[in-house]
C-alpha cells in the first residue's frame, strides 16, 4: 500500500521529470514558438509540482490517508509497468528531432494524466480532489498544444 504522502511524491517527481525535461529541450532549440510552448509546459510543470507539495502537506496535517489506503501498491507498480510508465528522468540524447522531441512529450503528458486520474478516483478530500482535477486539465492542455505543435510540424513538412 501507498500513503498519500507517497503518491503525492510520486506525482511530484513526475512534474519534476517533465519539467527538467521541458528546460533541458529548450537548450536545443531554436523554432521560438516552439519554445514558448515548452516553457510554457516546463512553467506548468513547477506549478503542478508546488500543487503536490501542498496536497501532501494538507494529507500529513489532516491525517486522511483513507483514500490512499484505497489505492494498492500492486495497482500503481502495474500502471507503473504496463503504460512503460516511469518516474525516471527521460534521456534527452535518446530523443532525435523535433517530432520525436513532441513524441515524447505527449507520452510524458498522457502518462501524467492517466496517474493523476487514477489517484482522483480514490480522492475523498474535496480540496484535494479539486487541486487534481485541476492539474488533468492543465496536463489536457500542455497535451493540445503538444498535438498541435506536432501536426504544424506535419504540415511545414508537405508545403516544402
Amino acid at each position: 500500500m501507498f500513503s498519500a504522502s507517497e503518491i503525492f511524491d510520486l506525482a511530484f517527481q513526475i512534474e519534476e521529470n517533465g519539467e527538467n525535461f521541458y528546460r533541458k529541450a529548450l537548450a536545443e532549440l531554436h523554432d521560438e514558438s516552439l519554445r514558448e510552448m515548452l516553457l510554457w509546459v516546463a512553467d506548468g510543470e513547477a506549478s503542478n509540482r508546488e500543487c503536490f507539495l501542498v496536497m501532501k502537506r494538507l494529507a500529513l496535517k489532516n491525517s486522511s490517508d483513507e483514500w490512499a489506503y484505497q489505492v494498492s501498491g500492486a495497482m500503481l507498480k502495474s500502471f507503473l509497468q504496463d503504460y512503460d510508465f516511469s518516474v525516471d528522468e527521460v534521456d534527452l540524447e535518446a530523443v532525435t528531432g523535433l517530432n520525436s522531441l513532441l513524441e515524447t512529450a505527449l507520452v510524458i503528458e498522457q502518462d501524467s494524466v492517466m496517474f493523476y486520474e487514477i489517484i482522483a478516483s480514490f480522492v475523498t478530500e474535496p480540496d484535494t480532489l479539486r487541486q487534481l482535477k485541476a492539474i488533468i486539465a492543465e496536463e489536457q492542455k500542455h497535451i493540445e498544444s503538444l498535438k498541435e505543435q506536432q501536426k504544424a510540424l506535419v504540415e511545414a513538412a508537405f508545403t516544402q
